[in-house]
């Protein structure tokens, strides 16, 4: 289970992780392939001991599918570095996760709360999401010759990028990418609406759709005077 296209065979470094057969390597796999960019989210060390330190804010308690199981230096299966895993399952008093491991293989594991393998924490780096308080807004006058600008909203926590996709009645409009958009004859008698795309490093790429206008109106370009 989503380990497709995993070959450390090939020496492909995860996050500047070693290459190789190792947690961390394999961990920052799943990260990159659930949706984070293939920059590790943080400055200094990449060894496992250091994940739910140096994401602290993003490390609690609570297990959940998608987070990374975090051991601290020998505690349960960890060395002297620590261990991290993926957690694959998530059920009342036990979790399942894969790994990797130094010059070992992948493989599985059922962890349960009550044994002395439970994680020291899990690191929520991709399956928090960012969340959007206020919608996206289309600003303007939908009328042909027009120019619409779109709002992004309000985000918790505050992104760092946006970016954009206009419709019309639901369609993408083809190199509609910016933040304005100028309504043309086509869009006459259309809906137009904006998807804005939000990203954080350290959280999923998350898209947030804006109500859409009433129908564009008027029949040919809009002269400013």
């Amino acid at each position: 289970m989503g380990t497709a296209g995993y070959a450390p065979a090939r020496r492909t470094m995860w996050w500047r992780m070693y290459a190789g057969h190792n947690c961390t390597n394999y961990a920052a796999y799943r990260m990159v392939h659930s949706g984070l960019p293939n920059v590790r989210p943080w400055k200094g060390s990449g060894n496992a001991m250091n994940w739910g330190v140096a994401e602290r804010r993003l490390t609690d308690a609570r297990p959940a599918v998608g987070a990374v199981a975090w051991w601290r230096p020998h505690t349960g299966p960890a060395g002297a570095v620590g261990h991290v895993a993926y957690v694959e399952r998530v059920a009342p008093g036990r979790i399942v996760v894969s790994q990797d491991s130094w010059h070992g293989d992948f493989s599985w594991a059922r962890v349960t709360e009550d044994s002395d393998n439970w994680p020291s924490g899990f690191v929520h780096l991709n399956d928090v999401p960012l969340r959007d308080s206020v919608l996206p807004r289309v600003n303007g006058t939908a009328k042909v010759g027009h120019h619409l600008t779109a709002s992004a909203g309000a985000w918790t926590p505050t992104p760092t990028a946006f970016r954009y996709r206009w419709r019309a009645n639901g369609h993408r409009l083809a190199h509609a990418t910016g933040r304005t958009l100028v309504v043309r004859p086509a869009q006459r008698g259309q809906r137009i609406s904006v998807d804005v795309i939000a990203s954080r490093t350290g959280y999923p790429t998350t898209r947030a759709v804006s109500l859409r206008t009433h129908a564009v109106t008027g029949h040919g370009s809009h002269k400013h005077h």
